[in-house]
């Protein structure tokens, strides 16, 4: 990865810009570790050398692979050598919902929980892009955390409940597509994300702060003047404190993680943002919104405590609704649902290139690592581009499984795939480099 150093932080005294650098850097941190949607910063991208090129659907280059047998969209997670998902059975008009555990060596099912069953959630006939198992689990290395729109929960590595909070009592009252958002770890404080879904009385949108020890409510922010957001908060640990940076339906957010503190906004054109900002160094960008509200801009995150970032740039074309961009390498590359992937200057916008890649559908968000950018389709085929202000495609391989909603993770030297009814761990191993997949 190229490590950039903007030129008008060249004055700055070496420590203060190191200290800065380091605050805001949405920088991979363990290669070997992804414990969290979208990885250790929630950017998507790993630190990874030597990931997979090829591979094909008749299993060269992979692994292992085994059979889910519950349903779930919410992305799988890596942690002190497990992989873990959350997971629901639905059982007549309740719903059953666990986390479960896979060994990331050899796929082995380690042990699965059911945490608590509840009322059957109902969501709208169109409405294909959630489950009652979707926000994605975060893990600490001893504990890992799960939320299911009603309830928090927290299980020790073995599967045993340590606590189980109902924090949300009016969930399914208010849901029309459901909770979304998936967890962070801000210091000791679980940060849970929820807007309203509906314009009625009473209701509120909320971001909240609960001890990962007990499971207690720490401190909650409410609103009542945006709708229809599901994205994941960015936590940006910075000299002056840990910010949580949200992205909702108008406007860019950001918190003080201990206090629940506003600090600033900036306003942007969204609706219904699905898609969640990404960090890269002091740059955050956002890239989403549905119908006719959709909108692209980066900003420059300012050293001072509180204050408004600049903005850098906007763009209103070639848009995703809900796969997340990455920002690598010194280039924004996002992906539509169509397949039109597009790389640009972060610094300018300025775009470098904009190209439709094959495989139909696209609602996974994008990783990075080792200087390639994936792209996972519905249908299972996976593009390998170039992270280059050139466009070239490396290699185009199709999985063994179809149905990739769900990010995928980096970690243990291979990608770790969620598709409809499978979990994959795919280390290239046993293909050549060379051979026809590579384009």
């Amino acid at each position: 990865m190229v490590n950039r150093t903007p030129s008008h932080f060249a004055s700055l005294p070496v420590g203060v810009l190191a200290l800065f650098l380091a605050a805001c850097s949405g920088g991979p941190r363990d290669a070997g570790e992804w414990p969290q949607w979208r990885g250790p910063t929630g950017t998507g991208v790993s630190s990874a050398e030597g990931l997979p090129l090829s591979w094909d659907q008749e299993g060269a280059g992979v692994r292992w692979q085994v059979e889910v047998s519950d349903k779930g969209i919410s992305s799988p997670i890596v942690s002190g050598g497990r992989v873990f998902l959350t997971s629901e059975e639905q059982q007549g008009g309740n719903t059953a919902l666990k986390v479960v555990s896979y060994d990331l060596a050899t796929g082995a099912l380690q042990w699965q929980t059911t945490v608590f069953t509840r009322t059957r959630e109902k969501f709208p006939p169109r409405s294909i892009a959630n489950s009652p198992a979707g926000p994605t689990p975060v893990a600490d290395g001893k504990f890992v955390y799960a939320y299911f729109g009603s309830h928090l929960a927290a299980l020790d590595f073995r599967g045993r409940l340590a606590w189980l909070e109902e924090i949300d009592p009016r969930y399914l009252d208010d849901v029309w597509y459901g909770a979304s958002s998936s967890l962070v770890l801000a210091g000791d404080r679980i940060i849970v994300f929820r807007d309203r879904e509906k314009a009625k009385e009473g209701q509120f949108g909320w971001i909240a702060a609960f001890d990962k020890k007990t499971g207690r409510r720490v401190w909650r922010k409410q609103w009542r003047d945006t709708c229809c957001s599901y994205t994941t908060p960015l936590v940006l640990e910075r000299d002056s404190g840990t910010e949580l940076v949200v992205s909702m339906a108008g406007r860019l957010a950001s918190y003080d993680s201990d206090t629940g503190e506003f600090l600033w906004r900036r306003h942007h054109v969204l609706e219904q943002p699905v898609a969640s900002p990404v960090v890269m160094d002091d740059l955050v960008c956002v890239a989403s919104g549905a119908h006719l509200n959709k909108g692209m801009a980066c900003w420059r995150m300012n050293d001072r405590r509180g204050k408004r970032p600049k903005e850098l740039w906007r763009s209103a074309r070639a848009i995703p609704e809900t796969s997340s961009p990455v920002l690598y390498n010194g280039f924004l590359f996002t992906l539509t649902e169509r397949g039109i992937m597009s790389c640009y200057n972060s610094e300018s916008g300025k775009l470098a290139w904009r190209k439709r890649i094959a495989g139909g559908v696209y609602h996974a968000s994008l990783i990075a690592g080792d200087d390639k950018i994936y792209a996972f389709s519905m249908g299972g085929l996976v593009s390998v581009i170039a992270a280059e202000p050139r466009f070239k495609t490396l290699a185009e391989n199709q999985l063994p499984a179809r149905g990739v909603v769900a990010s995928p993770a980096i970690a243990g030297g291979c990608l770790v795939v969620r598709t409809a009814e499978h979990l994959l761990c795919i280390d290239g191993a046993g293909t050549d480099s060379e051979a026809a997949h590579v384009l």
